[in-house]
């Protein structure tokens, strides 16, 4: 596959915005053959379309896990796609414990991943911290 996706029937469904059809075809799929990972990153694209990103976060999740960078996936694509998907969930929660939780399972997948920082930053918000130019100004 060499990180290309949309070459699917699934992948070209997402690509037409045809999320629910997509939804099916990747489940067939991955029902076929649990280890085709593209299917699995299809499903959750359509997932987070469809706004279903604690799905979506679970088949990216069993994306690396079953191609932990062996050429498969595009991790930089999985990278970005994971965080959009847990900052769904963490923003869905209503609990600001919940939400920071769930955002560093993301460090846990992506150990040197390339959004630590929003991770951090987004964590601080869910919690009420004040930004730390709110802070300066306080004490000015």
């Amino acid at each position: 596959m060499g990180g290309v996706y949309g070459r699917s029937k699934a992948g070209q469904l997402v690509q037409q915005g045809h999320y629910d059809l997509a939804v099916a075809e990747a489940s067939a799929a991955i029902e076929r053959d649990a280890s085709d990972v593209e299917s699995r990153v299809d499903r959750a694209q359509a997932y987070a379309a469809l706004d279903r990103h604690a799905e979506a976060a679970a088949d990216l999740e069993a994306a690396v896990r079953l191609d932990p960078g062996d050429g498969d996936i595009d991790l930089d694509f999985v990278d970005d796609s994971y965080f959009s998907a847990l900052l769904g969930v963490a923003r869905a929660d209503p609990g600001a414990a919940a939400g920071v939780a769930t955002l560093d399972r993301y460090r846990t997948l992506f150990p040197r991943g390339q959004h630590h920082q929003d991770v951090s930053e987004w964590q601080s918000r869910l919690r009420g911290d004040k930004a730390p130019a709110l802070i300066i100004k306080e004490r000015e």
